[in-house]
């Protein structure tokens, strides 16, 4: 898949690569990316842990330690900052209140990863770390001119849900169980009808039976 991407959010993965870390690109933008939309955040998925993350990047903000999420923090000479979020490859179990899991498993594996995401088109990842990431040197601009500079690439794309083909179908639908996907997250209904208005979606018939039965784990997360 051919993505283009800023070089600021390339240089934190080739930081992450070159200390031998995994480094997947996910979440929307690949989403967006598939249907033509311009992403604007960038999220980073990596198996190095969040106190490897806070030493790898000094300029970085742990905004959700226990999570394994830190934001990188990339700054050029007129002092405007630049921002990736990196978040270590992990499950979750056991939410409280219908939003928050009470256990985080950090794990290796960016297919595990994938598993506890809400949607099949929401649950694609691109692997930055293959293609000799690291001897790309023009990926890692040190001067102001360029960190936003985007330049083509082209990586896996890793699809273990069939989100592509969902995306291509014009569908919304949960990954695995929609009960249990609902149940997690009283937030991820809402999420659904926005998605389905938002894009012209279809939401998968299983998944809208399920939102109507979650209406009370909404209800609660709303109030």
């Amino acid at each position: 898949m051919q993505i283009e991407i800023p070089h600021y959010v390339v240089s934190v993965a080739r930081i992450l690569v070159k200390e031998g870390y995994k480094a997947y690109l996910v979440g929307g933008e690949i989403r967006d990316t598939l249907l033509g939309i311009e992403p604007h955040d960038y999220d980073i998925a990596t198996d190095a842990l969040p106190d490897v993350l806070v030493e790898l990047f000094p300029k970085s903000i742990a905004v959700g330690a226990q999570f394994g999420t830190v934001v990188a923090i990339q700054q050029n000479s007129d002092g405007e900052n630049y921002t990736v979020e990196i978040t270590t490859l992990r499950n979750e179990e056991d939410y409280l209140q219908g939003r928050w899991p009470s256990k985080v498993t950090f794990v290796r594996n960016i297919e595990e990863d994938l598993q506890r995401r809400d949607f099949t088109i929401n649950a694609m990842a691109l692997d930055l770390s293959e293609k000799g990431i690291i001897y790309l040197e023009h990926t890692l601009v040190e001067n102001e001119y360029a960190l936003t500079h985007k330049h083509t690439y082209e990586f896996s794309l890793l699809d273990f849900y069939n989100g592509q083909e969902d995306l291509k179908n014009k569908i919304i639908r949960t990954v695995g169980d929609p009960m249990a996907r609902f149940t997690e997250d009283g937030l991820r209904p809402y999420r659904a009808c926005r998605f389905a208005s938002q894009f012209g979606f279809t939401i998968e018939p299983n998944t809208f039976v399920a939102i109507t039965k979650c209406l009370n784990v909404s209800a609660m997360v709303s109030m």
